[in-house]
């Protein structure tokens, strides 16, 4: 295997594990212990996308997953020119690599952006010197709500992805 591969697989690898195992970890115990937190629940989830490079690590993470993914395919599939993508383990890292794809979409359209505008919603009322007015309540609300979602159509996408990436070598068709 060249060096080429090497530093491909292990971006991949590593940068998958820190992807998918922050998101896991936050669907699986985070949000629960944010939500019987109450406030204080908030409080930490603000001071990890906002005052900590969480949401920075997580893209620079998934973006990175996903090209190494993306290069890796195509070096296997001799850039979709062979059989191979339509082979049992071409088929399943495709479907993998398109979870890892959507994921990555999810996290970058939906959260993100949910989380900056929350964000800027925060320093708005923080600025104002009072509590949230009820439509400011409503938009936070709203934009909590979208962000959870958006973390769990993550995982669950992610769990595809690293379930495809775990078995494809043993798919036969």
């Amino acid at each position: 295997m060249n060096a080429y591969l090497l530093i491909l697989r292990f971006l991949h690898v590593v940068g998958g594990f820190l992807w998918a195992g922050s998101t896991f970890f936050i669907v699986a115990f985070g949000l629960p212990a944010i939500r019987a937190a109450g406030p204080g629940g908030q409080d930490f989830m603000r001071a990890l996308t906002q005052r900590t490079r969480y949401s920075l690590a997580m893209g620079i993470a998934g973006g990175v997953t996903v090209a190494a993914g993306v290069l890796l395919y195509g070096y296997d599939s001799a850039w979709f020119r062979s059989g191979w993508a339509a082979s049992g383990m071409g088929i399943t890292l495709g479907i993998g690599g398109l979870a890892g794809i959507a994921a990555y979409a999810v996290g970058a359209l939906v959260v993100a952006r949910a989380s900056v505008h929350l964000g800027a919603l925060g320093q708005l009322i923080a600025a104002g010197g009072g509590p949230p007015t009820p439509e400011q309540a409503a938009q936070i609300g709203a934009l909590q709500g979208r962000i959870v979602r958006g973390t769990q159509w993550n995982a669950a996408l992610m769990a595809v992805a690293v379930i495809a990436m775990g078995i494809a070598r043993y798919v036969r068709f």
